[in-house]
């Protein structure tokens, strides 16, 4: 064993380590591994993991977290570049570590690594860290890095529960972000908050009108009539007519599907088509499966193409002769059909 060294080889690590989380208690284990780990040196560290592995505790266990973070914490720059050099796989939340103490260093050495396809997670683990205590100082970290980093980074920077919070927090957070971000985050909180608070997310959308390009406005109306259909077809009849609110109508148009009121669906198919989408109509009779049948069969000498028309009587009449022949047969009998389509049919 080399003078300083705690842990020897593999098998002495393993023996000690064992030792130290023999305890079935975790207050314990983590007492006994941290008395353990006063007089580590840099090699013992670095070994610990793999021997804490070969004892089921692998890197996401408590025990090996303990003890890459008290590296961390003790030598965070050699510990780093021994790790990065390593492969582990586990720099993200060390980085963080080191960041809550000392986020100049932190940043420092991420902007000087060398595994690129981590440094922008790394960037987001520093300046998230950063927020939490200093969001002016993290707010100034963001506005040095690229357009394209800082919206990589920005993945990183939501808080834990903020969905859960409140509408004021949840501004503050968006607030907090350099101006050319804060879109994004507004995007990324709408996707987090859960549909009770739709009629927010309809708010942040009227702020950033840029959403609705990225097909915000469809989830957003699709949500909300999840939960209130009424209140969701009041705000998009307040829209000024153009593809945002045809976006609205068509979101709440797929809740009336979903729910089986197709007559419903109908009347707000029409809505979002000022002007006439066969291919929406069509869309629209294909999804009928609890009538309005007779609706349904008076809009198909709407589409232009015979063919088309012929086989949507077709399977609409099919459809319902299955449940009411007789009806279909006077429907039929009231009606100018495509040739042939009787025939088809009734079977005769």
């Amino acid at each position: 064993m080399k003078p300083g060294r705690v842990l020897g080889d593999l098998n002495e690590a393993r023996k000690h380590l064992l030792q130290a989380c023999s305890s079935g208690n975790l207050l314990d284990r983590r007492r006994q591994l941290a008395e353990l780990m006063e007089d580590f040196d840099e090699e013992d560290f670095l070994m610990a993991p793999d021997a804490l592995n070969t004892l089921g505790l692998g890197p996401n266990s408590p025990e090996c977290r303990m003890v890459l973070a008290a590296w961390v914490e003790k030598e965070p720059e050699v510990a780093m570049e021994r790790l990065a050099k390593a492969q582990r796989g586990i720099l993200l939340p060390l980085v963080r570590i080191w960041a809550e103490r000392d986020p100049e260093a932190a940043m420092s050495w991420v902007e000087n690594h060398q595994t690129s396809e981590e440094k922008s997670h790394l960037v987001g683990q520093v300046i998230g860290a950063v927020m939490k205590k200093e969001p002016a100082q993290a707010r100034a970290m963001l506005e040095k890095l690229s357009r394209s980093e800082q919206g990589l980074a920005l993945q990183f920077l939501m808080p834990d529960g903020l969905a859960a919070d409140g509408p004021a927090q949840a501004r503050a957070w968006v607030e907090a972000m350099p101006e050319g971000l804060r879109e994004q985050a507004a995007a990324m909180l709408i996707e987090m908050l859960p549909g009770s608070r739709t009629a927010e997310k309809f708010e942040w959308l009227r702020e950033y009108p840029g959403l609705a390009a990225r097909g915000f406005t469809w989830q957003i109306f699709r949500e909300w009539a999840g939960s209130d259909r009424q209140a969701a077809e009041a705000a998009a009849e307040m829209l000024e007519a153009g593809p945002e609110r045809e976006a609205a109508y068509e979101g709440i148009y797929t809740i009336y599907l979903i729910k089986g009121d197709e007559k419903k669906a109908f009347e707000i198919l029409e809505r979002s088509m000022p002007e006439f989408d066969e291919r929406k109509l069509e869309a629209w009779l294909k999804a009928i499966r609890n009538g309005p049948t007779e609706l349904a069969l008076e809009q198909v000498p709407r589409l232009s193409d015979e063919g088309k028309r012929e086989a949507m009587y077709e399977y609409l009449l099919k459809e319902w002769w299955r449940e009411d022949r007789e009806e279909v047969k006077k429907w039929m009998d009231g009606h100018p059909i495509p040739e042939g389509v009787k025939e088809k049919v009734t079977g005769k």
